[in-house]
């Protein structure tokens, strides 16, 4: 007997939604430096360390990972769908993963360097090849993508030397002159970062996204989208990123730059097992329907919406008031972060009393599978 996939889980839209919220305050700091983000003052206010340590705890890598995972999951259920109702799946999937990229390609070259969704198009079509797996084997095949990842990207980091980004720093200087050389010039610093994201890919966060992606997949297979944690791997996942999140702590104090270093990877590891706690906190809420309505109307608008933050942050934070980059500490950043949330809570709720589906998820579905899809 064949399981019928159901057309749209809405817990789905609500983590989706709650994911996009959460990238925002990560994001919020790289609009005005894409590639290096917050300068760390040189005598750093206690509250500015201490939005850090709840940063380290709460936010970093949480939210990317979380993201990471749920288009692994939507990316097989639309699978599924359309192999129910008769369609090529692969081939359709492949169309919106194209255009996936174009869009990708033009809002890191056009925009914002910091892009994800060109990294996620191309990452996407690795775990796709893994699709046929078992739940436990995909979750098993993804936490080796994630491990490896990971240690690729602390020996790179290794060899090719880490220099912190501080306001004492010659990369704080350079950053400062990028942001007074007007549009064009950051144009093509855009269009030269965005082809060596591609390029580097191998590299870089392929096997670390590709890695979560496929776990998404796991977890969708084992229903854990439906139903949330099973205890066992809640207490798991609580242990796991408490003790992450000491170890990163501790490390972060070292004088020694290999111990310095793996602090990062800490996090980064840790953001998996705190993405899963945030997961099972959403799923139960949305246990009734309209107690997550909020989160899955932003949910069904996460394309454009994470567009918009791009689009307004880079256009505040670098040719309204560049002199932010210079003036803002942390809890400015969040302060701004915890408006524009609220903008576009209150966007998503008037929408969709008019609309049924964002523009740009509209036009994304049109130029990958025409006006009759």
């Amino acid at each position: 007997m064949t399981v019928q996939t159901p057309s749209r889980l809405y817990q789905l839209d609500a983590i989706r939604g709650f994911a996009l919220l959460g990238i925002l305050f990560l994001n919020v700091y790289f609009f005005n430096s894409p590639t290096y983000g917050y300068p760390t003052p040189s005598a750093p206010s206690a509250l500015d360390i201490s939005i850090d340590i709840f940063a380290s705890l709460f936010l970093e890598t949480r939210f990317i990972s979380l993201f990471s995972m749920l288009f692994g999951a939507g990316l097989l259920l639309q699978y599924q769908q359309l192999e129910q109702k008769g369609k090529p799946a692969y081939q359709n999937i492949s169309s919106r993963l194209k255009w996936l990229i174009v869009i990708g390609f033009c809002h890191s070259t056009l925009i914002w360097s910091g892009d994800i969704l060109l990294t996620y198009a191309v990452c996407a079509y690795v775990a796709l090849h893994y699709r046929e797996l078992q739940g436990k084997a995909l979750i098993y095949k993804g936490s080796q993508f994630v491990a490896f990842g990971l240690l690729l990207t602390y020996a790179l980091t290794l060899w090719v030397g880490y220099e912190p980004f501080t306001q004492d720093s010659i990369l704080y200087i350079d950053e400062l002159a990028q942001l007074k050389s007007g549009y064009f010039n950051q144009l093509a610093d855009q269009l030269l970062m965005t082809v060596f994201t591609l390029v580097s890919l191998p590299l870089s966060s392929l096997w670390y996204i590709s890695g979560l992606m496929l776990i998404g997949m796991g977890l969708f297979k084992h229903k854990i989208f439906e139903k949330g944690l099973p205890l066992k791997w809640l207490k798991l996942c609580v242990y796991a990123t408490v003790t992450l999140f000491i170890i990163d702590m501790t490390l972060q104090q070292s004088s020694i730059q290999e111990l310095f270093l793996l602090a990062e990877f800490c996090t980064m590891f840790g953001g998996l097992f705190g993405a899963l706690i945030y997961l099972h906190c959403i799923v139960q809420l949305c246990s009734s329907n309209n107690r997550c309505t909020v989160l899955q109307k932003i949910g069904r608008l996460s394309l454009t919406l994470y567009l918009s933050q791009s689009i307004v942050g880079v256009f505040i934070f670098r040719y309204c008031f560049p002199q932010t980059f210079v003036a803002f500490e942390r809890i400015d950043y969040i302060l701004f972060a915890l408006l524009f949330s609220a903008v576009q809570i209150l966007f998503a709720w008037g929408y969709f009393k008019l609309f049924k589906q964002g523009p740009m998820e509209k036009l994304w579905r049109t130029l990958a599978w025409g006006q009759k899809s």
